[in-house]
């Protein structure tokens, strides 16, 4: 697909406006209604008697025009996945969800069924056993919860909705578009989510979840992270596009001593964990993320495999060992980021007052970054907890991490150093005697070209250490 430099954007709507004016004007249409005739005059090549002849060859004239000078620009999508159009320009992206239809099995056996239509329904409770079917052409402003339940099902191709339900707290716990604490055997197949009041998807204390073909977009408040993993084990995450606020996908870990209402105590490690075939954007924040909370003795079994990264702000990749857990056996493998010259940096707005400053600054965030800066300095630890942390080895270890066929790509205007890119990597350890090591960066391509590199890292009472990797 190829990409539309501003001038030629810029020419299309000239084209366009000049078209809508001269029926405005011939036909006293309002502009809307003359964007609409254009646009089928485009498509369809229709022709109409209440314009004059002489306005008739000038609209088919420009039209031809249009057809010419962008036809070059069709694209055939002829298979199931998720794909964003930009015209170069991070902002009005258009979304293009080619999914799979998934009917209904067995309407009757169905908890919550919504057909065709528009739905206010507030917060759906499931109960084990249940299951909610939203159709292709179901649009339901609503949010869903459920606690100590299992064997839930919540499928189809609609959308929902919770732009209905106001954020009144700072906590970002309360529930997002769908929130399970725990829950087992779980399946959520196929539906969109949006407009969610903090973390969209979360789970805690949750066994045996599936997120396929899932659609996270339009996300774009604070805290908005995209699917949040808490203490829970044997997740998959499969098949699914998620545009967040904040950060993407992650998995935290939280322990009694935070004493979460929202929540409850959260007390298992995090484990068996697969986030496999996902296009992914993070407009702020970390995209594939561990931390920044890990409370808790153990993750491990941790994979993220054959993942787009289409946009992001903080760090591609991250562990961000902030509690006291050991981190080990984590693997990234075949994912692909996008630095483009017009993703511009970010910028803390602290009030309506202040402006954006950076729209020449040209963001290119680390591709990688393994680090323990803290996330609680003192714990209020139960006597459970206790013992797990003092029969850890090293405080906030980080061992036998993986970063395997990492694929960069960089457009033209991406900043070079001495005329090469740049690809940043920070490992920073700051917690006294501890240890990081085997860290393994193993395979960077940039652009396409095999320059593989192999680095294996070990590192002991670290300050910090960024690297560049220059091709």
């Amino acid at each position: 697909m190829n990409s539309l430099s501003m001038d030629k954007v810029n020419m299309f709507y000239d084209l366009i406006d000049e078209a809508c004016m001269l029926l405005y004007d011939e036909i006293n249409l309002d502009y809307l209604n003359a964007l609409i005739r254009v646009g089928n005059d485009i498509v369809f090549q229709i022709d109409d008697s209440k314009i004059t002849l002489d306005t008739y060859n000038k609209l088919k004239d420009i039209i031809a025009d249009l057809i010419d000078k962008f036809n070059d620009n069709n694209f055939d999508i002829n298979q199931n996945g998720y794909y964003v159009l930009n015209l170069d320009d991070y902002h009005g992206l258009l979304y293009i969800f080619n999914s799979k239809y998934i009917p209904c099995q067995n309407k009757e056996q169905v908890t919550y069924f919504f057909d065709k239509g528009v739905y206010n329904v507030g917060t759906i409770t499931l109960k084990s056993n249940e299951s909610i079917y939203i159709d292709k052409d179901a649009y339901v402003f609503g949010s869903i919860y459920a606690e100590n339940a299992e064997n839930l099902r919540i499928y189809g191709n609609g959308v929902f909705d919770q732009s209905y339900q106001e954020r009144l707290t700072s906590s970002c716990y309360v529930a997002g578009n769908i929130k399970l604490v725990k829950c087992n055997n779980v399946i959520i197949d196929g539906v969109g989510f949006t407009n969610s009041r903090a973390w969209c998807i979360s789970m805690y204390n949750c066994f045996g979840i599936t997120i396929d073909n899932v659609k996270v977009f339009g996300e774009w408040k604070y805290n908005t992270d995209g699917i949040d993993i808490v203490n829970s084990q044997d997740v998959t995450v499969k098949n699914t596009f998620v545009h967040s606020f904040d950060d993407t996908i992650t998995i935290k870990a939280y322990d009694a001593s935070l004493q979460l209402e929202e929540i409850g105590n959260c007390n298992y490690d995090c484990k068996n964990i697969l986030i496999e075939s996902c296009t992914l954007l993070c407009d702020w924040g970390r995209c594939l993320e561990l931390g920044f909370e890990t409370a808790c003795k153990e993750y491990k079994n941790i994979v993220w495999r054959d993942i787009d990264i289409l946009h992001v702000e903080g760090y591609a990749l991250s562990i961000h060992n902030g509690d006291y857990a050991e981190i080990h056996d984590v693997l990234f493998e075949n994912i692909r980021i996008e630095f483009n010259g017009f993703d511009t940096a970010s910028q803390y707005q602290s009030s309506d007052e202040v402006q954006y400053l950076n729209q020449d600054v040209i963001s290119t965030p680390a591709v990688l970054c393994v680090n323990n800066s803290r996330f609680r300095e003192e714990y209020d630890l139960t006597k459970e907890f206790g013992e797990a942390v003092k029969s850890l080895k090293y405080i906030s270890y980080c061992h036998h991490i993986t970063a395997r066929n990492i694929y960069l790509y960089y457009d033209d205007r991406i900043p070079k150093v001495n005329g090469k890119y740049n690809a940043r990597i920070c490992i920073d350890q700051i917690v006294e005697g501890t240890v990081f090591d085997n860290l393994v960066i193993e395979n960077l391509f940039i652009n396409g070209e095999k320059n593989p590199v192999r680095i294996n890292l070990t590192f002991h009472d670290l300050t910090i250490i960024i690297l560049n990797i220059i091709y």
